[in-house]
Formats: C-alpha cells, sequence, structure tokens
C-alpha cells in the first residue's frame, strides 16, 4: 500500500515531464504528414498564391470587360475569373504551392502544433484537415485529458 502511495506521488510529480515528453513525440509524428494535411502551416505560401490568383483574374477582368456594362455582370464575370485563375494556378508548374518551407520551420510549426494541441489551448492558426491529422490530434488531446485526470 505504502509503495502504491510512492509510485502515485512519483507520477503525479513527473506528469509534466511525460506531458513533454508527449508533445516532442507527437511533434515527430506529425512530422510524417506533409503540409496537405494541416491547414495555416504556410502562410507565406498561402499568401502567394491569393496575389497569383488576384493578378490573373485582374487581367483576365481587364481584358474580358466592357466598363460601360452592369453591375450584376461585372460580378459573376469576376467571381468566373477568379474560378478559372484558381484552376490555372493549382495546374501551372510555377505555382505558389512549390514554395516549400525549410525542414526546420516545418518542424517548429508541428512542435508548435503539437504544444498547443496538447496543452488543449487550439488557437486554430494551425488546423487539421485530413482524418489522419485529425485523429492524431484527438488521440493527443485524450492522452493529455487522461494525464491531467489521473
Amino acid at each position: 500500500m505504502v509503495k502504491l502511495s510512492i509510485e502515485l506521488k512519483n507520477f503525479k510529480n513527473n506528469k509534466i515531464t511525460i506531458l513533454i515528453i508527449l508533445m516532442f513525440v507527437f511533434s515527430f509524428i506529425y512530422m510524417l504528414l506533409d503540409d496537405t494535411h494541416f491547414a495555416g502551416v504556410n502562410k507565406f505560401k498561402e499568401a502567394v498564391k491569393d496575389e497569383v490568383i488576384k493578378d490573373k483574374a485582374k487581367k483576365e477582368i481587364l481584358e474580358n470587360f466592357d466598363v460601360n456594362s452592369n453591375y450584376m455582370l461585372k460580378e459573376q464575370v469576376i467571381d468566373e475569373a477568379a474560378k478559372e485563375t484558381e484552376a490555372e494556378v493549382e495546374k501551372e508548374e510555377l505555382n505558389p504551392e512549390s514554395v516549400k518551407p525549410s525542414f526546420v520551420n516545418k518542424y517548429f510549426d508541428r512542435l508548435y502544433f503539437a504544444i498547443v494541441t496538447g496543452c488543449l489551448l487550439g488557437y486554430g492558426d494551425i488546423y487539421p484537415v485530413s482524418n489522419v491529422s485529425k485523429m492524431l490530434c484527438g488521440i493527443q488531446g485524450l492522452l493529455t485529458v487522461s494525464l491531467i485526470i489521473y
């Protein structure tokens, strides 16, 4: 009985250490997933993509739009141009998706995500979008909650 009490006391004292180890373990697991499993990871890449789409849409609108036509037609042209341009940008060889972060930046993004998920904060600036990443986040959250409870 005394031995069990000592073990429980040691476990309670080591909870922070266990939590930190879990965060590092999950950050390495998240490294196995590419950026498509998370949204908000590479803000630079997303900004470049948005700018390319805007520039191409603006160019197409200027080429195909009559200044004297009505507002509703203008909105339709803008929507169609934006959709077509986004599809083109996705297909292009020189697309914004090719802007890749360094390995160190990628790891720190994953470590940050693991810490935010492990502490159950969930800021929302980086969030899982695939089922695999959502499942891993759920497992990490459940492990954290069980660590807190026991």
